[in-house]
């Protein structure tokens, strides 16, 4: 890839994405961030933009904890916003704390989308404020 070029990586959320190509049991988080976290672990010194939405926020949040860095931004498209504060267990209920090292030393970029019914304005506001 060329240095001025940048690779977008498109996050989907939950009940939506790739499953309209293919069917694949996914029981945990783990399984439905692998695909992913496999992308990432496979680049060398590419970094990349990762556009995430609705429940594509968590797995991108566990993907830059893990591989900060292969990730030049974060794009939130009204996705959820997980801090390094909290375990994961307050987003889906399970126990997990993005750290300050991985996590929390990438670059975040939220996009509000005021008319969006699953997560309201007022929530998506509040998880930026954090």
């Amino acid at each position: 890839m060329e240095k001025n070029q940048k690779r977008f990586v498109l996050v989907h959320g939950l009940c939506h994405g790739m499953w309209t190509c293919y069917k694949e049991e996914i029981e945990t988080l783990k399984d439905y961030c692998k695909p992913l976290l496999e992308f990432l672990s496979s680049l060398c010194s590419d970094k990349v933009i990762l556009v995430a939405h609705s429940m594509g926020g968590i797995s991108a949040a566990l993907a830059s904890d893990i591989f900060p860095h292969t990730i030049a931004a974060f794009v939130y498209l009204t996705a959820f916003m997980p801090d390094t504060r909290n375990p994961l267990a307050y987003y889906v209920l399970q126990k997990r704390t993005f750290s300050e090292k991985g996590y929390g030393s990438v670059t975040f970029i939220y996009i509000i989308c005021g008319e969006d019914l699953a997560v309201p304005e007022d929530y998506q506001r509040w998880m930026i404020s954090r």
